[in-house]
């Protein structure tokens, strides 16, 4: 569920800072799949999710859905952690360490 939700956060954060190009990666291969296209989870509980990614993709010009393994994922985890004290904290051009 949370990777389903940060996908979609992530489109919609993008789309409001007026981004083109988009590469949305994820380290759940199942879930990548899902939002890549697999429609046999349009029934599940995350069906209205993966239905609002595939809406709002639609409105940049390009996305790409890639999965990442779990190693090569690790900035992505930092950040997550990062944003457990300050879930508002965003950074735009230089990431901490």
């Amino acid at each position: 569920m949370v990777e389903v939700q940060a996908a979609r956060r992530a489109l919609l954060f993008a789309r409001e800072l007026g981004f083109k190009r988009l590469i949305v990666e994820g380290d759940s291969e199942v879930i990548i799949n899902a939002i890549k296209g697999g429609d046999a989870m349009l029934s599940s509980e995350l069906g209205h999710i993966l239905q609002d990614i595939h809406s709002l993709a639609s409105t940049i010009q390009s996305v790409s859905h890639m999965h990442v393994r779990h190693l090569g994922n690790c900035v992505a985890h930092r950040l997550a952690r990062r944003s457990i004290c300050n879930p508002f904290l965003i950074w735009m051009e230089d990431v901490p360490p």
